[in-house]
């Protein structure tokens, strides 16, 4: 398993019909371990990169596969960005100021 955080950056291309995903992982991220059965997977130590071969799901275009990974790693940075303001608005909170919600009318 490797978490976002520790992709730099990742391309997909299509290969008749299993998509091949390249994850770059930068010089800070911990190395996978190659798993039993694990045999859709390549590691590249040296130029840290991990290939994933998989079939794309039944019925499934290419684009929107890859518009489904997207969309994983757009969610896991918007929880990202909600967490690390997560604390600052606890803070803004236990300090007695207002708490709003979009719906509520706000003053003139």
């Amino acid at each position: 398993m490797i978490p976002w955080d520790a992709i730099a950056d990742l391309d997909m291309t299509l290969s008749q019909s299993t998509m091949v995903t390249r994850l770059l992982l930068p010089p800070g991220a911990s190395w996978p371990e190659r798993v039993p059965g694990g045999r859709n997977v390549k590691l590249d130590r040296k130029r840290r990169i991990v290939t994933v071969s998989v079939g794309l799901p039944r019925g499934m275009p290419p684009q929107d596969f890859a518009d489904l990974i997207g969309r994983y790693r757009a969610a896991h940075q918007a929880r990202r960005i909600l967490a690390e303001h997560a604390p600052a608005e606890a803070a803004l909170g236990e300090a007695g100021a207002p708490r709003t919600t979009p719906s509520e009318a706000q003053p003139a």
